[in-house]
């Protein structure tokens, strides 16, 4: 893959050098394309020694180390528990709620790659729960509209239906505002190589076009093959995530250069 950087300055969402001072967040949203991201952009960007792997937020509380670039399935406003003093820039990756919630089900459910045993910590849940029962689970449901609203409401989603505590539009209003105007820039998954085009030039650094992604797991099914039923069933239990997902749509539409 041909990859120029610009400079050794990072770069704002028009490609221009920003200062030193910032530090580079990637929202990875779980099966939204965030590996792929990471491995043939932010990790060609970033030396090892500039990337920050930390081991939950206790780490990060507690790690006094510096870094350029955090990544990892952290929410925004992960950069609240670093004792980094540089202003933090964040970028994600968002995907079509029901595709999501078929690729993350059956990550839990299948081995990858050459293994013959899931090892996915929510694999036994998976086997106990057909696809629609599983999202009926709270902590699976409206994943990117809770860590695109911040850490409180990817936490407290893990134990409650936020959408049906009456939480809802203070979720999708927080993660509105915050895509809108904390994102340096984002992606689509169903626009993969224009996002990552995108973000690259946010960046300021070349990259060659990559062509397609594939799915990780093939043999799954895709929302055309579920029944009507079951897609509508996805989209009600996951009504913030298909909101935030509308909304990013439009504004990946205005915003792309």
């Amino acid at each position: 893959m041909a990859f120029t950087r610009k400079k050794r300055s990072y770069g704002t969402d028009t490609g221009s050098p920003v200062k030193e001072a910032e530090t580079i967040y990637f929202t990875h949203l779980p099966k939204t394309g965030g590996t792929s991201l990471e491995k043939t952009l932010f990790r060609k960007v970033f030396s090892t020694e500039e990337i920050y792997q930390p081991r939950g937020y206790w780490a990060m509380l507690s790690d006094q180390r510096s870094f350029r670039y955090l990544g990892g399935h952290r929410p925004y406003g992960v950069h609240r528990l670093s004792t980094q003093v540089s202003s933090p820039r964040y970028y994600t990756m968002l995907r079509d709620p029901v595709e999501r919630a078929i690729s993350f089900y059956y990550e839990c459910l299948w081995p990858r790659g050459n293994k013959k045993v899931a090892d996915h910590p929510e694999h036994a849940t998976t086997w106990r729960h057909d696809l629609v029962d599983f999202y009926r689970i709270s902590r699976f449901r409206n994943v990117q509209a809770r860590m695109l609203a911040g850490l409180w409401a990817d936490v407290l989603g893990r134990y409650v239906s936020l959408d049906q505590i009456g939480m809802g539009a203070v979720v999708t209003t927080a993660a509105k505002r915050h895509l809108s105007e904390m994102y340096a820039a984002f992606g689509i998954t169903e626009r993969f190589e224009e996002s990552r085009q995108w973000i690259a030039g946010s960046l300021g650094v070349d990259v060659a076009p990559i062509g397609g992604k594939h799915k990780t797991n093939p043999d799954r099914p895709t929302a055309e093959d579920l029944s009507e039923n079951q897609r509508i069933t996805l989209r009600r239990l996951n009504r913030l995530d298909v909101e935030i997902y509308e909304f990013a749509s439009d504004l990946f539409d205005r915003r792309l250069p």
